[in-house]
């Protein structure tokens, strides 16, 4: 069971619908649920394994980001950070160690997906190439952190 701390101020579900209306998409029913309910915040267990090329790996979420617009850690700050370095389909949703992101798919044939980009290997291209599948839902993502050893 993931414990979430830190969390950012309360959001409402008009809160959300506005979000999506400046989206232009739907976020996934789970997602939604964790906004309504913590906003953002620091996971406890907070490690992911994510495999790229072939080797795994391992990360940890340092913080959600939150449905803010006046937070450090916004989603609509990240969004506007990273529009023209991620495919248009992904919404930055976390925060690991370093300066990548964990990214929710929004729309397309992987609605609901999660992945790690991996700002090392990133192009002009707005494609998957530096994209890496952590799980095929926000509530997998959760179940599947674990404790640092």
């Amino acid at each position: 069971m993931v414990r979430i701390t830190d969390a950012c101020t309360p959001v409402t579900e008009s809160d959300i619908q506005a979000f999506e209306t400046h989206l232009n998409a739907r976020l996934p029913e789970e997602y939604r649920q964790f906004l309504m309910q913590h906003n953002g915040g620091k996971p406890e267990p907070s490690v992911f394994r994510v495999d790229i090329d072939g080797f795994p790996n391992e990360d940890r979420i340092t913080c959600f980001l939150c449905l803010s617009d006046t937070e450090h850690d916004s989603l609509s700050r990240y969004l506007k950070k990273y529009r023209d370095r991620i495919p248009v389909n992904l919404l930055p949703i976390a925060l690991p160690l370093a300066v990548d992101l964990v990214c929710l798919s929004i729309s397309g044939d992987d609605y609901g997906t999660v992945y790690f980009w991996d700002h090392n290997w990133e192009s002009d291209e707005l494609d998957y190439t530096n994209v890496h599948f952590i799980a095929h839902s926000f509530n997998e993502l959760l179940n599947n952190l674990y404790p640092e050893d």
